[in-house]
């Protein structure tokens, strides 16, 4: 994302998104999938609507 889109919306959390990112990139033989998957269910609808996407 370019700075301007992330300025426009500060409430998201970037910084958390490109940590489990870079995890899920380099880490990804030990990745735990049921957190992935909470991840998904929960946190990224709420995403969505930080977004205005949903």
């Amino acid at each position: 994302m370019s700075e301007g889109y992330r300025n426009q919306h500060p409430q998201v959390a970037w910084a958390e998104l490109r940590a489990l990112g870079n995890y899920l990139a380099h880490d990804y033989t030990n990745t735990d999938y049921r957190i992935v998957w909470n991840a998904l269910v929960t946190d990224f609808p709420r995403l969505l609507v930080q977004l205005g996407n949903a």
